[in-house]
């Protein structure tokens, strides 16, 4: 038990120094306003036009499956404040989600198998961390079986979701090329802040089981189709 308490602590170690990560540069990328009021939208449809993807919308969504690429729809989706937010967070995020749709056009089946593994995640951390601890209150299970599932169920998604970080950064490195043979971009300041928001975007998947109870939660609750007036 200890020996898998350990193990467990090193991948969620992993998780939470990767979210901490991302979120310093998300946050400094937030205030870099781009040149022209550029948004996130335009400049993946910049991106995807240049390169001669002509079948892939951008599409705005809330929700827990936004900013994300769904390979299947051929839909770029994103959330409200990266379509229309005007700084180096929204437009890195929403470029390294269209490094996603470049993958595609270029063939790469890895991709489809990365977004399932990625959205499934999501959900099933949530049910691996309650389900086991409901079956105990009820004595289905013994608490230390509980533990277990835990602990066996949350170390392998986070390590599936380690095992993305190779495609997340193919990802970010080809829209990179992509970007600079647009010439999308025009102030060195902003082009710093975007390629580190791509850098950072790679390990962005990898913190998401931290949140996996939440979503849960939240994909069950009455309220998730409320909008603030």
């Amino acid at each position: 038990m200890v020996f898998a308490l350990l193990f467990l602590a090193a991948t969620l170690g992993i998780a939470v120094f990767s979210r901490a990560r991302v979120s310093r540069v998300f946050e400094a990328g937030r205030a870099v306003a781009m040149d022209g009021k550029l948004t996130g939208a335009e400049a993946a449809r910049r991106v995807l036009e240049h390169e001669g993807v002509k079948d892939v919308v951008v599409v705005e969504r809330g929700g827990l499956f936004s900013n994300c690429y769904d390979p299947a729809r051929r839909r770029l989706v994103l959330a409200p404040e990266i379509f229309h937010g005007s700084h180096a967070e929204a437009v890195g995020i929403a470029l390294h989600e269209t490094g996603h749709a470049l993958q595609q056009h270029a063939g790469h089946d890895a991709l489809v198998r990365r977004i399932g593994t990625v959205r499934a995640g999501q959900l099933i951390g949530g049910i691996i961390f309650f389900a086991p601890i409901i079956a105990a209150f009820l004595r289905v299970l013994p608490w230390r079986g509980a533990l277990w599932i835990i602990v066996g169920g949350w170390a392998v998604l986070s390590l599936l979701n380690l095992f993305t970080v190779g495609i997340e950064t193919s990802a970010s490195n080809r829209v990179k090329r992509a970007m600079e043979d647009a010439r999308l971009l025009r102030r060195l300041a902003e082009t710093e802040a975007v390629e580190s928001v791509l850098a950072a975007a790679a390990w962005m998947r990898v913190g998401e089981i931290l949140d996996s109870p939440k979503n849960l939660l939240w994909s069950l609750s009455p309220f998730r189709g409320w909008k603030k007036p």
